[in-house]
């Protein structure tokens, strides 16, 4: 690095660094991208659909990743294979090694939702909590059963992903807590 603050457009976002860390794991496109991520399976991060295909352009025009060649006919237009560059790994790294990745605080989107919500009418307002209160029962069930199916698969590698799925069971156990306790102060 020359020491230069980098342009807000060669500024790594959190998203930017979620789609290079999956490419660091392994080439794959950007169709199983929103797969892994958008629906947050098996404890991966969250990222929109949205925000995905805008990190692999802009990822894509710094050279961060290069297309990958497959050997095989093309599966669609959303299906071209990506795979990191050394540029991509290093720009990651750096990324990663700022003290401000250690400090800051990515946004709780339950904090951003409960906001939302307290703009709704009473009566609706104590509708959407219940259902919330029920997803994030569901949530951790869900993710429960695929936290116990990873501790009976132990494979190399798993402890990674073995605490992200425990950390968003305790998350999602957190919120369901922060419902019961504002629950009130929104009637």
């Amino acid at each position: 690095m020359t020491g230069r603050r980098p342009k807000l457009t060669e500024r790594l976002t959190p998203s930017d660094l979620v789609v290079l860390a999956q490419l660091a794991e392994r080439p794959t496109h950007g169709y199983d991208l929103v797969s892994q991520l958008a629906g947050s399976e098996g404890g991966a991060a969250k990222v929109s659909r949205a925000q995905i295909y805008y990190s692999l352009k802009k990822l894509l025009a710094l050279g961060h990743i290069l297309a990958a060649k497959d050997s095989g006919p093309p599966a669609g237009p959303e299906r071209e294979r990506y795979r990191l560059s050394a540029s991509g790994r290093r720009a990651m790294v750096a990324a990663l090694s700022e003290p401000e990745w250690a400090r800051q605080r990515p946004p709780i989107p339950f904090h951003v939702w409960l906001q939302l919500v307290a703009q709704a009418e009473p009566v609706d307002r104590a509708a959407v909590l219940r259902e919330r209160r029920a997803f994030l029962d569901e949530q951790i069930e869900r993710e429960t059963r695929a936290l116990e199916t990873l501790r009976a698969r132990p494979e190399a590698g798993r402890e990674v992903t073995i605490a992200v799925v425990s950390h968003a069971i305790e998350v999602c156990r957190l919120e369901r807590d922060l419902l019961d306790a504002v629950e009130p102060m929104l009637r």
